[in-house]
């Protein structure tokens, strides 16, 4: 066994003094924005450089409250994937549906009379296939954000929570969350939410 194995390692009460030992060690050769990483393996002291952040639109909530940021976060992912793939695969299909059906005439046997037979011809053209698609499409937004807005509800009280536990209020969680793409969705019911407002 070597002296090193039997070397005192910092305990954890004693990292606080070492990490101001560190910080102490290299504020004068610092310039503002330096960023660097220094670690100790063995007798070896290794620094590397952190290269520059790009400039983001992050939230500054994700420094200052990381567990609130990391509860938003979760929140807006649940009520973004309120609806998912399959509704828009729903009302794809049914739009589809409905167009190939007037188009190949599969209406004409449910119509009885000879003026409802020259009713279904004379929809067989483009436009009522583009007023078909923009209705499918029109009624697809209002579902999502329908289902946005009840997982959204069910999502309230813990938000609420999670703003409470980082004593903050909602008004200050979203100037802090503004322009934050990755929060984008929870903050736009957030914006709105009064009942948190208060």
């Amino acid at each position: 066994m070597s002296d090193a194995d039997l070397a005192p390692t910092p305990d954890d009460d004693e990292r606080p003094t070492l990490r101001d030992d560190v910080r102490g060690a290299l504020a004068p050769l610092l310039r503002p924005g330096d960023a660097f990483v220094v670690r100790c393996a063995d007798e070896d002291v290794t620094v590397a450089e952190v290269p520059a952040e790009v400039p983001s639109v992050a939230s500054p909530l994700k420094r200052t409250h990381p567990r609130l940021y990391g509860a938003l976060v979760a929140a807006n992912q649940r009520v973004t994937d309120a609806s998912g793939c399959g509704l828009l695969a729903c009302f794809g299909a049914a739009t589809l549906g409905v167009c190939f059906a007037i188009h190949a005439r599969a209406f004409h046997g449910w119509a009885g009379d000879v003026g409802a037979h020259q009713l279904l011809d004379e929809l067989r053209t483009w436009w009522v296939y583009a007023i078909l698609t923009l209705a499918a499409i029109a009624a697809y937004s209002y579902v999502e954000r329908l289902l946005e807005r009840l997982v959204y509800a069910g999502e309230r009280e813990r938000v609420r929570r999670a703003v409470e536990r980082e004593r903050l209020e909602v008004l200050e969680v979203l100037a802090l969350i503004e322009g934050d793409e990755a929060l984008e969705t929870v903050g736009k019911y957030l914006k709105k939410d009064r009942e948190l407002d208060a």
